[in-house]
């Protein structure tokens, strides 16, 4: 299906003061993504391994994909937009190089310790063959990497700490002066720095550490927090803040702000009246550079506009939202667990 950048493109079908209903009402949608240059093109992963198509803006769909396993991400290559990656429950990666009509397998190389599964990947936008893969499993999780567009992964080599003689996947440990073995602690979030893909950030769920990388994930430290875990990462549009969703106990979750390059991080408050929905898998979305956020949890779609948070499920037909994207137009899509009604819904930042 041949695909062309159009930047007059847009979706006539988005309303500024209500959800929109696009279909796939009987499926539960766990990722959804947008062709970058052409809106009318939606992909949509479910929780059974299915991944649909549109090419209309959402008013009709097709299985383009059904392997099984939940899917989680699909990212569209920023650079080739034929090239479009999805991850899933399922211990899979999976590639397509035609827009989504064929896909292959592209897993070889990560290892998949105990009880481990993939939980997050992401690209990086100026070099696109690199691409880094997240795993989790009760501590066995580990980050990988490739420079050929998922052919081949390979782990980031660490030290152990108890001395340079006890290498894993290291060539050479002459030189561990780095937190890389703090990644064996399941990665559960990465973000790649859009300014410079050299800087990466990692959050890992065990430990509860937020790591940074500057030279394209091959070093990694932490950063100091006194928090539990890390759920989700997110820039800020121009770049300058990261924002941090994570969990301080069991039981108490929050979100954090802080300048890129810097370890001082302030708190955003979350009222109680939000926060006992929130999950360890929910997700926030930066709106602009005024703080206006989106964020998704199991009770529905809330709006930050700098001071207070306001509910922003109005014509949703309930709140145990799965999926969260939005686009450089401030189109944000979700998707529901299909309870009542599940399914793919948009609608415009107003």
């Amino acid at each position: 299906m041949p695909y062309s950048c159009d930047p007059h493109a847009v979706c006539d079908n988005i309303s500024k003061n209500e959800w929109k209903y696009l279909g796939l009402g009987d499926k539960s949608i766990t990722s959804v993504a947008v062709h970058p240059c052409y809106p009318q093109v939606i992909f949509a992963g479910s929780k059974d391994g299915k991944i649909f198509r549109s090419v209309d803006c959402g008013a009709t769909w097709d299985l383009i994909y059904d392997k099984g396993g939940r899917v989680r991400e699909i990212i569209v290559d920023p650079q080739n937009p034929y090239i479009i990656y999805a991850n899933s429950s399922s211990r899979e990666v999976i590639r397509s190089k035609d827009g989504g009509n064929t896909w292959i397998s592209i897993k070889e190389g990560i290892n998949f310790y105990a009880f481990a599964s993939l939980r997050t990947i992401d690209i990086d936008h100026d070099k696109p063959h690199r691409l880094y893969a997240g795993t989790v499993g009760f501590g066995s999780g580990r980050l990988f990497y490739t420079n050929n567009k998922g052919d081949l992964w390979k782990p980031v080599p660490y030290c152990q700490e108890n001395g340079h003689d006890n290498c894993d996947n290291c060539d050479n440990c002459d030189n561990c002066d780095n937190d890389n073995r703090l990644l064996h602690s399941d990665v559960v979030s990465l973000a790649v720095y859009p300014a410079d893909p050299r800087i990466i950030y990692a959050g890992v769920a065990i430990s509860g550490d937020i790591l940074k990388s500057s030279d394209r994930g091959e070093n990694w430290r932490k950063i100091d927090l006194p928090y539990r875990g890390i759920s989700s990462l997110a820039f800020s549009k121009d770049n300058n803040y990261i924002y941090v969703y994570l969990w301080r106990s069991l039981q108490e979750y929050g979100l954090i702000k802080g300048e890129v390059g810097s370890e001082n991080f302030i708190d955003i408050s979350i009222p109680d009246s939000i926060m006992k929905y929130i999950k360890v898998e929910t997700d926030i979305m930066v709106i602009d550079d005024d703080d206006n956020l989106i964020l998704r949890t199991r009770n529905g779609i809330y709006k930050y506009n700098g001071t207070e948070w306001i509910d922003y499920n109005n014509n949703l037909p309930h709140g145990d939202a799965r999926a969260l994207y939005l686009t450089n137009q401030n189109n944000v899509y979700t998707g529901l667990e299909a309870k009542t009604k599940g399914g793919v819904y948009v609608r415009s930042i107003d």
